[in-house]
């Protein structure tokens, strides 16, 4: 009798997990962002507008600025989504500038940006859609900006590098999804994120002048020592991308 009781509570806690499984979808998903969240402050602080980039004098200019992002969901059977993020962000321009004689001098500036955000959704859904929205919290640690000038002008050379220092950010996001299922496994995204986020970025700026004609120098100089420390309210990050559907 004893080991009946034994099989019987067995078999009913392997049915129960079972059932809870068959009651959970897994989303898995990834997408193409315009980094929308960081950007503005980014440019503000790192990629100033008044140090050749992109002024009057600039006759050649090239920004390269996206954010990819893997997405996992796990979706109870209520309606409840637990969200996970996990992305990869890169700037780099390139620029030549007008104004000087000769052998026009050109420069890069370049920096990059790992996040990871933890959230909740609710969700609506059809056969074909699956609406859902709510809260998230993110994270980004943002690396050193780098900089970089070279002129090689037989008459006047100069190649120097600056480096700002990065930091991090945190907030909260208010987040909407809307999915797409062309097939019962395969879907396409397209996701918001706004909110505000908590900035401790560049505490100091060097610049390290590698080359200078009439003499070759090595040298370091400290050109600013300020923390950007400000909450601020920005513009959405609009995410795109496509996905597989696991589950019942």
């Amino acid at each position: 009798m004893k080991n009946h009781i034994i099989w019987l509570t067995a078999a009913a806690i392997n049915s129960g997990i079972a059932d809870v499984q068959g009651q959970l979808n897994h989303f898995v998903y990834v997408t193409i962002s315009n980094n929308g969240q960081l950007s503005e402050t980014m440019a503000d602080f790192y990629f100033e507008p008044d140090s050749y980039n992109p002024a009057d004098d600039v006759f050649s200019f090239k920004q390269s600025e996206l954010k990819y992002n893997l997405h996992y969901e796990l979706k109870s059977q209520n309606g409840i989504l637990l969200t996970s993020t996990f992305g990869y962000g890169y700037r780099h321009d390139n620029y030549v500038i007008s104004n000087q004689s000769g052998i026009p001098p050109d420069g890069t500036e370049q920096q990059s940006y790992i996040s990871f955000a933890l959230g909740t959704r609710y969700a609506w859904s059809t056969e074909k859609f699956q609406v859902s929205t709510g809260i998230e919290v993110p994270f980004f640690i943002i690396s050193d900006c780098v900089k970089t000038y070279i002129q090689n002008d037989p008459n006047r050379k100069l190649d120097f590098t600056t480096v700002i220092t990065g930091g991090h950010a945190w907030g909260l996001n208010s987040t909407t999804s809307l999915k797409w299922f062309p097939t019962d496994r395969l879907f396409l995204s397209a996701n918001m994120s706004f909110g505000a986020l908590a900035f401790n970025i560049g505490e100091t700026s060097s610049t390290t002048i590698n080359q200078q004609d009439p003499i070759v120098t090595s040298s370091t100089y400290n050109e600013r020592e300020s923390t950007y420390k400000k909450v601020s309210v920005l513009q959405p990050e609009l995410f795109l991308g496509l996905g597989v559907k696991f589950g019942k």
